[in-house]
């Protein structure tokens, strides 16, 4: 399990080492045996763009961060004047 917390925390690096691997290896190998590393890192940076990076808090998204007066409290909402 710490093995795939390490893969989503540092996709986009590994995604880019993958890439120029395999950019490598395409010079001096040809396309064939590099299509798998570059298969890879597509697939890392389409999933790093599409399901975002991992919250900083892991709790973040569960917990209530504003109070019980919601979150407009904390912006400093304008109360509508009444016509």
């Amino acid at each position: 399990m710490k093995f795939y917390n390490l893969v989503i925390k540092y996709r986009p690096h590994i995604a880019i080492a993958l890439l120029i691997l395999a950019i490598v290896t395409n010079v001096y190998a040809g396309f064939w045996p590099a299509f798998l590393l570059y298969l890879i890192a597509v697939i890392l940076l389409f999933g790093y763009f599409f399901f975002w990076p991992p919250a900083a808090d892991p709790g973040a998204y569960g917990s209530r961060r504003h109070g019980s007066r919601g979150k407009g409290a904390e912006l400093g909402e304008v109360s509508q004047p009444s016509l």
